[in-house]
């Protein structure tokens, strides 16, 4: 498999993954805001752990260690060829 497919098929991943995480937290806020409403300790509610939770995980599978490393080095062994 070339190395474009290899990364496009990835991005499709990451797009898939990134995409369900985000509209699972809209559907579930849309649906049942009593259950977000509860609060955790004072002052922090579900709400607001799950969307900081989201954003963590959006911004690891943004920057995912196999598209930053291995990609980078296939695509230097490319070009050393050229």
């Amino acid at each position: 498999m070339t190395l474009a497919k290899q990364r496009w098929r990835l991005s499709l991943w990451l797009t898939a993954i990134v995409t369900t995480i985000y509209f699972s937290l809209l559907v579930l806020i849309a649906y049942n805001k009593p259950l977000l409403g509860n609060l955790l300790v004072l002052g922090l509610s579900l709400r607001i752990s799950l969307g900081a939770m989201v954003i963590v995980a959006l911004w690891i599978l943004i920057f995912p260690y196999r598209a930053n490393n291995y990609y980078n080095l296939k695509s230097q062994s490319h070009e050393d060829e050229w």
